[in-house]
């Protein structure tokens, strides 16, 4: 499947529509039942989509304001995306306007995943808090939608092998990402889409891109 890039964007949908069709490779699958938190083994770290020619758009920080008009460009474009929820950064998941966000997006067929609780930086805390920014966004979601997020981009990007751990014992992928939009340190929607220029005239195989749900930039 060819990559399809269109960047004869109308004004209100602003980025969401760069890259037309968003595959998103690292799948759409849902743990079945809560896991024992093992601490032996190491979760996969996902840097790239895995299929060729194909391109996966994520959004961070959410549920928030933004959500419907993102959803709508990308239901225009036929595309789905990914969002990495979290509990309480931008107000608490369980408010209700809230939870209709997260609802919305996964009745949309989007993938809803983990951003953590509270976008703490995970390598600075125990094992114990490690496991609670986990294990209280899961609950969250998993109440809200029914489904168990297979997938978890810690705050920043960082983690350690404390956190490879409990997510592996969560059966829980870390997802990181190889191209960052800037929306997050305030760059204009003209540098975006330069970004995002610069990396398709390279004709990658595959593109993994960071976006934010919290900046009307990317709305």
């Amino acid at each position: 499947m060819a990559l399809i890039v269109n960047f004869n964007i109308a004004p209100a949908s602003k980025l969401v529509a760069i890259v037309a069709l968003f595959v998103l490779a690292f799948g759409c699958t849902t743990a079945q039942a809560r896991p024992s938190l093992e601490m032996r083994q190491r979760a996969q770290v996902i840097t790239r989509c895995t299929a060729p020619g194909t391109a996966a758009l994520t959004f961070d920080d959410g549920p928030y304001q933004y959500m419907y008009d993102i959803t709508a460009t990308l239901r225009r474009n036929n595309a789905t995306a990914t969002f990495f929820f979290n509990g309480d950064n931008y107000g608490c998941i369980y408010d209700p306007e809230n939870v209709r966000r997260v609802k919305h997006a996964f009745d949309q067929g989007h993938q809803v995943a983990s951003h953590t609780w509270s976008h703490a930086d995970l390598t600075t805390l125990s094992g114990d808090r490690v496991s609670s920014e986990m294990q209280r966004l899961d609950q969250a979601i998993e109440r809200i939608t029914g489904a168990v997020p297979a997938f978890i981009r810690p705050p920043y990007g960082n983690y350690n092998d404390r956190v490879l751990q409990i997510a592996a014992g969560r059966k829980q992928s870390i997802v990181l990402w190889d191209l960052d939009s800037g929306d997050s340190v305030g760059a204009a929607v003209s540098t975006q889409k330069k970004r995002y220029t610069q990396v398709v005239k390279r004709r990658p195989s595959t593109i993994l891109a960071l976006n934010h749900e919290v900046h009307s930039s990317s709305a």
